[in-house]
């Protein structure tokens, strides 16, 4: 729903400039929302709780305890979480599912007695700190807040002048088919090797631009610089497909998949603030330090500028791929409780 909307807002805006006057266009992009945000209010009412939940919930309603201070859940709240969770591991034997869920239990009765982690705690989980917090913010470092907010200024540099916006429906219907796969193939082939795939159509997009831009050439308006015609114009756009495509394929998802799960139980409240806030605090610094950047590297070497920018964002897919080999667990089929004491 989220890169559907993203795609809608482009569409909304490319069909507005064309059949709206100029004051109106806002409004329809802005109506078009409304009823996409109905249909994913019903959706979430048809979600299926998660047995984590109706255990949780189970034990917060508890009146009673066991000798160790641990609640004692209620029959028909552990027979809802029973039902739930073979629901999720369909083709699983009962007995497999059974000892997963008593896994889930020991685990929230050890939070439930311990007190909620603290600040100091959360530091001391140091594999999953690097896993999480470097992935995350690599996800934003190699260029993504750029591409996205900037790809209409990007396609004017490539010589397409008004049709600037209406290629950016492309690049939002590739980023949804991409999304679609990346959802359809993460529990097939894991989250390395997605990750992996993502960035290095990432990195031969972002080549793609940078070997592009070193052939702009001065434009009609002073100190403007774009591509000639040719050939180079509809490999930008091209170069542009593949990048968000790599991106949905690989950071989109799954950086946000793996920081959800690799976070210790008991700190994990924490770690996830802590990583959400490094996120976007990122997206902030590369979205406002672009036209600073480009401007200094323009300086440099005229019409230029974009050209190192996507050089440099490469050469970061690069580090993103080593950091992924070296830090980045598979956490493909294991449960929270694996996953936490295999980075312990």
């Amino acid at each position: 729903f989220i890169v559907g909307g993203i795609l809608a807002g482009f569409a909304a805006a490319a069909v507005g400039e064309a059949a709206l006057p100029a004051t109106s266009v806002f409004r329809g992009v802005w109506a078009l929302p409304v009823p996409i945000s109905l249909v994913i209010f019903g959706g979430m009412w048809l979600m299926p709780p998660s047995p984590r939940w109706l255990l949780l919930r189970a034990a917060s309603s508890s009146a009673r305890q066991d000798l160790e201070g641990s609640p004692v859940l209620d029959p028909g709240g552990r027979s809802a979480a029973l039902a739930a969770l073979s629901r999720f591991r369909r083709g699983s034997s009962p007995s497999a599912v059974e000892a997963e869920l008593a896994a889930i239990e020991a685990t929230l009765a050890e939070v439930s007695v311990a007190r909620a982690g603290s600040w100091a705690e959360m530091l001391t989980s140091r594999r999953a700190l690097l896993a999480g917090l470097g992935l995350i913010s690599l996800q934003q470092l190699t260029g993504q807040p750029s591409v996205l907010y900037y790809q209409d200024a990007i396609f004017r540099d490539a010589g397409f002048g008004d049709f600037a916006s209406k290629a950016g429906v492309l690049v939002g219907a590739a980023k949804l088919a991409a999304t679609v796969c990346s959802v359809a193939a993460v529990d097939r082939f894991g989250r390395r090797p997605l990750l992996q795939a993502g960035i290095g159509m990432m990195t031969m997009a972002l080549l793609l631009l940078a070997v592009g831009f070193q052939f702009k050439v001065p434009g009609e308006a002073p100190g403007e610089y774009v591509l000639p015609p040719g050939a180079w114009p509809p490999v930008v756009v091209f170069a542009l497909m593949l990048y968000v495509c790599g991106y949905q394929v690989g950071f989109g998802p799954i950086a946000w998949l793996i920081i959800s799960e690799v976070f210790p139980i008991k700190t994990r409240t924490r770690a996830l603030s802590m990583a959400v806030t490094v996120n976007f605090g990122f997206n902030l610094l590369v979205t406002f330090l672009l036209s600073p950047l480009q401007t200094a590297l323009d300086a440099l070497s005229p019409g230029k500028g974009s050209s190192y920018l996507f050089a440099i964002y490469a050469a970061l897919c690069l580090v993103s791929s080593t950091f992924v080999h070296a830090c980045v667990p598979e956490t493909k089929g294991k449960s929270l409780e694996q996953i936490e004491a295999m980075l312990r």
